[in-house]
């Protein structure tokens, strides 16, 4: 009867040690797949950042060509200014939430609305908008 309990014990506590083992190899099995996965992501994100500096060398150059130096230079600064053409600002700012158009004439002006939609009462700080006269800025407002 001794025996049988000490025998019990045994294999109970290989078991207990056994699960422990199980588990302790577990965990090293998923931190080393984390740590495969956290690699391969870096990876992936090194190639996206050095193709994103590619684009936009591409694309310096390209509006370099079109635009200028002068320009080029401005806008590779992240800079607004009076002349400057519509496509720069949908490259730089991105296409308007908001674009309300009317037609005086000959002349087309366009006011851009970016940030915020405005709510029924008309708040909303974020909202600045951008003023065009036939596809060139001409005026901004509301900037932080």
């Amino acid at each position: 009867m001794n025996m049988d309990k000490d025998l019990a014990f045994y294999y109970g506590s290989a078991l207990i040690l056994l699960y422990f083992v199980v588990g302790f190899i577990s965990q090293i099995l998923k931190r080393n797949n984390l740590k495969k996965k956290i690699k391969f992501a870096e990876a992936e994100y090194e190639t996206a950042k050095n193709n994103c500096i590619t684009a936009k060398n591409i694309l310096s150059k390209s509006i370099t060509k079109t635009y200028g130096p002068e320009k080029a230079a401005k806008f590779q600064q992240g800079n607004l200014w009076r002349g400057m053409h519509r496509h720069l600002l949908v490259i730089s700012r991105g296409r308007a939430n908001n674009i309300k158009r009317t037609v005086h004439n000959t002349v087309v002006t366009e006011k851009w609305q970016y940030g915020k939609n405005l709510n029924i009462l008309g708040q909303g700080n974020d909202i600045f908008e951008v003023t065009l006269e036939d596809n060139i800025v001409m005026d901004w407002h509301g900037f932080k």
